[in-house]
Parts: structure tokens; C-alpha cells; sequence
């Protein structure tokens, strides 16, 4: 500057290496230079008696702005700064002429000579030619200064702490009509200034609208906070609890509002802190039978959105966002050649298995998932059913993704595994999303069976979760096993499935006994399976020992509770295991064809004569949980009550001859 010799970057003030001109002022040297030279001009007598006020000084930027408005009129024939010109200059006249008439002081300058001057430059002028030398110096940070002085001089924003203070009072009114106005009335300010929301008065009458007693107000309330944290996405977590509270509400119009706003959060922010909560809410309002079929409808499709939906990336995060988010997943660089689409797989899948994991178990996920694939038992005569089927097709293509999606977070958790106890948690979500899959659509799981067999070792450095671990990856195999081809089953009956499958069996608890049971009926069961099969041979061999130690253990105490812990554990698990054995295995020469003779369910004391054919191993288990059925301990009734059960899926006849004897009453 050749008036106060500061430095400034040229490219800050539009000036390049050619354009540097022989005498240039910075922004503040020409307002100042502006100011006295106006002041010669406007203030009343002798223009250096007075100190000029803030309204002097807001005139000489009225004419710095408006001189800028005429010349970017003129230069570029732009209709919408000729109309920002006129509109300037009608208010400025406006103001002048209601200020001239007041009796207090309102500056130095003569008010009417202003006004004149200012309604002379209405016509574009050569007189403006010498205004706009002046405005031309001025960088776009100097104008940016000028508005923001303006605008904070005006009347409006002196008196909007009042006006503010109005509002908030009418949020107290005693009509609801009025506390619903008041808060739409505030959310149009918070639209255009989100910073209102960050000031205590706001938010202590916001957060009590969510109680309001008028479904209205709540619904104001909740599209006001979530107006907010949409434009302020990393303030989301600061509301979080107060909008997830209100999916419960009263109101089916709140309800419907929160999931847009958690819809609107996912998909402009995958990595929300708070999606794995808010996503198990919505599921579980989804699952509640009496919930609203409309709110039940917008969440199946939310969840279609966010998770089922190939191009739900153009919605919301950018290419950019999703790679710098996949760049933060252990494991995994993101490629250049990645996609939008694997990478927005990527990022459901991630919410798939948070959700499971807050869950902490895979139920209700699962209920989506087949309801997404094959429907909700809608019915085919509403006008949604095109709608709908779009949805199942959608599913249906993008499953393969996440499945392989998946897989690879489950690669990459084992990659960066510090093999510590709380891994197991994690260990188990990613399993039972699979789990999920292979309960939905079990085909897509055989290309990745190899990658889950090895975790019915049970040797996953999880102790407190292993028996979680192997009974969900059983239930995987149970599923998958009939899509097996013939080499496919041969290749798996040649390795270690089968031991693995017994060993669990053995070791583990009854949950675990039970689903490593039933996956061994389903590799035996596959119709490609020979008769006799070593799993075939694995499982008689299996059910023979247990109904052994059971029929050794049924005389030696009346009560199971005062024998040791592990007579306890052995019987639980012998009764778990024979009971699935007999649900799940399928013999062909086995099916109850007529009314059953009670003198067939006896006990078979010589175990070399138990065999799967004519329901001889069946009939023999029956006998023996009726046994135990007799124990004075009540968890071992419900033990065999259980077990009985499995009996009565597989042989509905059964639960006949059980009434007949009294036992069911």
C-alpha cells in the first residue's frame, strides 16, 4: 500500500504480475480516504468541528457498495445487479427519508443533501465513472467487510435478541397452534444461521418441545433439531439420544419424522457415531407388531436406501468421503480402480454388523433381510406392490456385494487382530451377519465356506465367546450344506468338518451341542450323501455314547441339582444333543404312517441295537426323556421337555401318543 505501506498478497486483491498498478491503496486506506473525503462534502457547517458517528460512517459504505453495484451493472449488463442497484438506492432514500424527521441526533452528515445525492444516481451517469474509480480498488474481503458492517448497523439485527426472546416465549404459549408456529418460525432462522442452535435459551426450549403434550409441537420440535444436524453433521452425536428417544413417541408423524432424519444423517454421513444405535431402534420398531404400517413401510424403505440400494451413494457421501473412509478400515487400501458401489457396500456391511453387534443377536436383521428378499407378507392388492418388487429384485442383486463385503471385514479383522478377549465380540457380530445371509439366500455363503470351517476348531482365542463362535458358524453350515455340490461334499467329508462338528458336540454347552448337531444332520442329509456316510457313520456313533451316559446317569440321583457340576453339564449336554439328533436327522424309513403303538417307546438297554432306521434310536430317546422328565429339579424337566420337542417336529404323531399318556397334561 502506498499510503500505509502494508503487504498484501495480490491474488487476495485481484491484482496479477500485469495488472499492478502505479499508485494502489489497500481496503482500509480507501475507506478512510473515502470517509474524509465525504465528510467535506455532507457534514452540516464545518466539516472537522464534529467526529463523525457510526451513521456517517455507514453512508460513505452505502456509496462504496452501491458504487460497485452500478459499475458491475454497467460492465457486465448484469440485470440482476441493475436490480440490486435500484433496490439499494430505494431503501437508502427510504431510510433518509424517515431519519430526517427525528429529533435526536443522528450524525454530522446533512441528511438532505445525501438524499439527493443518492436519488441523482438512480440514471447511470458519466458521474459514476469517478465513483466506480474508487470501488474498483476495493478487494472482494473489503466488500465482504462493508456488508457485514451494514448488516450488523441494521435494525433487524440490533433488535433480534428481542425478537429471539419473543419467539422463544410464544414456544411457552398456552395454545399449541402458537408453540408450532413459534418453533417453524425459529426453524426458518436456524436454516439460514444453524449457529442460533448453539445457544443455551434455543436449546433448553427446544429440548422441552420434545415433551410437549401436542403431537404437533413435538413433530416441530423434531424437524427443527433435525434441520439442524443435517446442515451441522458434526454436532449430530449432541442430539443424538433426544432423537432416538422419540422413535418411541406417541405420534405416528414423529415416528415417520425421526426415521427420515436418521435416514437423511445416514446417508450424508455413513460413519455417523450414532448409526448402530439408531438403526437397531428402527429395526425394532419395524419387528413390533403393533407398530403403524406406515412407519413399518418407511423403514423397510429406509433400510432398502441405506443398505440394498446400489446407486444410494449419489444420495449422499462423496467419492471422495468414501474413499478417505475406507482408507480408516483396517486391512483394507482403497484402490484407485475402487467403485462407488463397492465402496457404499463396504459401508453397509459395516452397519449390518454394528447392528449385530448392539443387538447381540441376528434375529431381527435377519427378519429385514428375508422380508426385503422375499417380501413382508404385504399381499399383492395394494398400490405398493410394484413399488415393492423393485425393492426384492434391488435386494436380491446387491446381497452378493455385501456378502462379499463381509467376508472381506472379516479378513481384515483377522489381519489386525491383537488376539485379545474383547475381539471375540466383534468375532461374533461379523459371524452372525453372515449368519443372516446364510439364512436369506444360503448359496451366496458356499464360495466362503472354507473361510468360516476353521472357526469350528474352536480354538479362536475367545474364551468367553467361543461357544458363540462355533454354534453361529455351525448354523452357517446348516443353512449352506444343501446347496453343496457332490465335490463340494466329498472334498468337505475328506477334511476335519465332521470332527470338528463332534468335538463341539462334546465340549461345549448346549446351545453350541445343538447347533453343531444340526449342521451334522444336514451334511448327512444331502442328497448327494451316500448311505452310510462318514457323517452318517459320525453322528449314530455320537448319539450312541449320549443316550449311554444318560441311560448310565438316570437311577444315580433323584434331583440333578445336588450331583456334581459336571454330571449336570454331561446330562444338559446328552439331552441337547439326542434331542436335535432326532429333529434334524431325516430317515427315509422313519415316517410314522399310522397310529403308534405305546409299547414301542422303551428303553433299549443294549445300545448295539440302536440304529436310525424304524425310528429304533427315536423311540429309545423318547423313553429315556420321559425318565429324566421324572427328575424333582425343574431344569432338567424343561431339559427333556425340550428334548421331547424335538421329536415331536420331526414325528407330529408323537405328540398324539404323548397326550394319550398323559404326559402333555
Amino acid at each position: 500500500c502506498d499510503r500505509c505501506h502494508s503487504w498484501d498478497h495480490g491474488s487476495c486483491v485481484g491484482i496479477t504480475k500485469d495488472t499492478v498498478p502505479e499508485v494502489w491503496l489497500c481496503d482500509d486506506c480507501i475507506l478512510q480516504t473515502v470517509i474524509l473525503e465525504q465528510a467535506k462534502v455532507f457534514a452540516r457547517g464545518n466539516g472537522n468541528s464534529r467526529p463523525l458517528t457510526t451513521s456517517d460512517h455507514n453512508h460513505v459504505l452505502r456509496q462504496l457498495l452501491l458504487s460497485h453495484l452500478s459499475k458491475k451493472s454497467h460492465t457486465f449488463l448484469s440485470p440482476q445487479a441493475e436490480r440490486a442497484r435500484e433496490f439499494w438506492i430505494a431503501t437508502w432514500v427510504k431510510e433518509l427519508t424517515l431519519s430526517k424527521n427525528i429529533s435526536n441526533d443522528v450524525g454530522t452528515f446533512d441528511l438532505r443533501l445525501v438524499r439527493s445525492h443518492v436519488i441523482a444516481q438512480w440514471p447511470y451517469s458519466r458521474l459514476q465513472e469517478h465513483r466506480n474509480s474508487l470501488s474498483k480498488y476495493l478487494s472482494t474481503d473489503g466488500y465482504q467487510r462493508i456488508m457485514t458492517c451494514l448488516v450488523a448497523s441494521t435494525e433487524l439485527s440490533q433488535n433480534f435478541p428481542r425478537l429471539l426472546g419473543v419467539l422463544l416465549r410464544l414456544v411457552g404459549d398456552g395454545m399449541a397452534s402458537i408453540r408450532k408456529l413459534s418453533l417453524k418460525a425459529i426453524l426458518q432462522v436456524v436454516n439460514v444461521d444453524p449457529a442460533l442452535m448453539a445457544q443455551p435459551s434455543v436449546r433448553k426450549e427446544v429440548s422441552r418441545c420434545f415433551h410437549d403434550e401436542a403431537i404437533s409441537v413435538r413433530e416441530a420440535a423434531v424437524s427443527l433439531v433435525g434441520d439442524y444436524v443435517l446442515q451441522t453433521p458434526n454436532l449430530a452425536t449432541a442430539f443424538h439420544a433426544t432423537l432416538l428417544e422419540r422413535i418411541l413417541d406417541r405420534g405416528v408423524s414423529v415416528r415417520k419424522r425421526i426415521v427420515k432424519i436418521f435416514r437423511d444423517i445416514l446417508l450424508t454421513n455413513p460413519a455417523y457415531a450414532g448409526r448402530a444405535t439408531a438403526c437397531h431402534a428402527m429395526l425394532q420398531r419395524a419387528a413390533d407388531r403393533k407398530e403403524d404400517d406406515g412407519v413399518r413401510d418407511l423403514i423397510h424403505e429406509t433400510f432398502h436406501i441405506l443398505w440394498f440400494n446400489s446407486k444410494a451413494f449419489t444420495m449422499g457421501t462423496s467419492t471422495l468421503e468414501l474413499l478417505e473412509l475406507s482408507n480408516s478400515t483396517p486391512g483394507r487400501k482403497a484402490s484407485q480402480d475402487g467403485t462407488k458401489a463397492e465402496l457404499y457396500c463396504l459401508e453397509a456391511s459395516k452397519q449390518m454388523v454394528e447392528v449385530v453387534k448392539v443387538s447381540g443377536s441376528p434375529e431381527i436383521l435377519t427378519s429385514l433381510v428375508k422380508g426385503l428378499l422375499f417380501g413382508f407378507n404385504e399381499g399383492d392388492k395394494d398400490k405398493k406392490v410394484a413399488e415393492r418388487k423393485r425393492r426384492q429384485e434391488d435386494a436380491r442383486n446387491q446381497c452378493s456385494s455385501l456378502v462379499s463385503s463381509v467376508i472381506e471385514l472379516l479378513l481384515a479383522f483377522e489381519e489386525n487382530r491383537e488376539q485379545n478377549e474383547d475381539d471375540g465380540k466383534e468375532l461374533v457380530a461379523l459371524l452372525s451377519t453372515l449368519s443372516v445371509f446364510s439364512e436369506a439366500y444360503p448359496e451366496l455363503l458356499v464360495p466362503h465356506i472354507d473361510t468360516l470351517v476353521p472357526y469350528l476348531k474352536g480354538d479362536n482365542s475367545a474364551k468367553k465367546y467361543e461357544p458363540s463362535i462355533v454354534s453361529t458358524v455351525s448354523i452357517v453350515v446348516s443353512h449352506v450344506s444343501s446347496h453343496f455340490s457332490r465335490a463340494e461334499l466329498n472334498r468337505l467329508m475328506a477334511g476335519e468338518l465332521s470332527t470338528d462338528l463332534v468335538n463341539i458336540a462334546y465340549k461345549f454347552p448346549d446351545r453350541a451341542v445343538s447347533a453343531a448337531v444340526e449342521a451334522l444332520c444336514a451334511l448327512t442329509n444331502h442328497p448327494e450323501a451316500s448311505q452310510g456316510s462318514i457323517h452318517e457313520k459320525k453322528l449314530l456313533k455320537l448319539s450312541i455314547q449320549f443316550y449311554s451316559y444318560l441311560l448310565k446317569t438316570k437311577d444315580t440321583c433323584a434331583d440333578l441339582m445336588k450331583a456334581k457340576k459336571s454330571v449336570r453339564d454331561n446330562v444338559r449336554r446328552a439331552l441337547s444333543a439326542l434331542g436335535s439328533v432326532c429333529r434334524f436327522y431325516e430317515c427315509d424309513d422313519a415316517i410314522d404312517r399310522q397310529n403308534l403303538d405305546f409299547n414301542n417307546f422303551g428303553i433299549i438297554s443294549d445300545v448295539s441295537k440302536l440304529e436310525f432306521a424304524k425310528n429304533s434310536l427315536s423311540n429309545a430317546c423318547f423313553a429315556i426323556f420321559m425318565e429324566y422328565l421324572q427328575k424333582e429339579d425343574e431344569a432338567t424337566k424343561v431339559l427333556a421337555l425340550r428334548a421331547m420337542n424335538g421329536i415331536f417336529i420331526s414325528r407330529p404323531r408323537v405328540v398324539l401318543a404323548a397326550e394319550q399318556m398323559g404326559i402333555i397334561s
